[in-house]
């Protein structure tokens, strides 16, 4: 039987985090790991992870390295089967594209076949992780994901697949060829871990998976969203704005501003490595149209120099 690695990273919410959890212990097939990257929350959640039985002892605060404690819990599905837990409590949180690179590395060092990703704020259906390997296998497909579905609203997709946002318009077949919304219930072979190595840690937020994603298929891995396999999602933190008034032609993505940064650095390093320089330029010019009709030049200044950094490769 192929090994199969849970991998949650998360930071600062634990009601959340238990209740992803909770639902992969609630899985019909069982992982045999269950990796848990802790981005240095503050001590609610780990106290939280120990009330709950998923660490056996308390970290240490104030420890300057990495810590990793190691416990088991028995699935709710099959009482005679448990699961090994890796607790990482990082020193440093260097935001999802850190913690998932943590997450990985441990996982594939240690030997997992498989590896399904997730951060604390989803819920996996129970039978997502059955739906995705049986599929993932019986097609020969390497990385795969969920269909992500909005927490509060199952008809609503958190993520929009080729611009369509109803559950409806997409789960017509059980295979959508092309398309994922990682990381929310990704399935990765090994396989492909082996060729292109992790994600980018260096992007702290906001592009990592659109990164990985594109040097999947660059390596001409096959990706697919496995429609039978659902993971509920709060609906994604950016909306698309017209770039000129009264025109629908032309849009931009606009990011909360307090980490909005690392948005535009990664856009321009993803557009750069992935696309082309004509992309490059037509981005630029419709983000400074965007914010010259906002009137919003404080953030025009931080688009054009982490945006000029990204196209650059600079991650300082």
């Amino acid at each position: 039987m192929s090994e199969i690695a849970a991998i949650v990273v998360t930071f600062n919410r634990e009601v959340q985090l238990i209740e992803c959890l909770e639902a992969i212990k609630n899985q019909t097939l069982v992982p045999s790991k269950l990796y848990i990257i802790d981005n240095h929350s503050t001590e609610a959640t780990y106290k939280m992870l120990f009330d709950k039985g998923y660490i056996s002892k308390l970290p240490e605060p104030t420890a300057k390295e990495n810590q990793i404690l190691l416990n088991r819990v028995v699935s709710l599905v099959d009482a005679n089967k448990t699961i090994e837990v890796i607790y990482v409590r990082k020193a440093v949180n260097d935001g999802g594209a850190g913690g998932f690179y943590e997450g990985m590395k441990q996982a594939y060092d240690n030997h997992a076949d498989w590896l399904w990703l997730m951060d604390d704020d989803g819920v996996p259906q129970e039978n997502q992780l059955e739906a995705l390997f049986t599929n993932s296998v019986s097609h020969n497909i390497l990385f795969s994901n969920a269909l992500v579905t909005a927490i509060d609203n199952p008809d609503a997709l958190a993520f929009n697949l080729n611009k369509e946002s109803l559950v409806k318009e997409v789960n017509k077949e059980v295979i959508l060829n092309g398309i994922v919304a990682a990381f929310n219930g990704t399935f990765i072979s090994r396989k492909v871990i082996e060729t292109i190595g992790f994600i980018k840690k260096e992007m702290f937020i906001w592009g990592d998976e659109t990164e990985y994603v594109n040097r999947v298929k660059k390596n001409n891995f096959e990706i697919a969203t496995i429609t039978t396999a659902i993971h509920k999602h709060p609906l994604m933190k950016g909306v698309k704005e017209n770039v000129l008034p009264f025109s629908n032609k032309y849009k931009i993505v606009s990011k909360p501003q307090k980490f909005s940064k690392y948005y535009y650095r990664n856009l321009g390093y993803n557009t750069k490595t992935y696309a082309n320089n004509k992309a490059v330029l037509a981005l630029f010019v419709f983000y400074v149209l965007f914010f010259i009709r906002k009137g919003n030049f404080k953030e025009l200044l931080k688009f054009c120099k982490f945006y000029y950094n990204g196209t650059k490769n600079i991650f300082k």
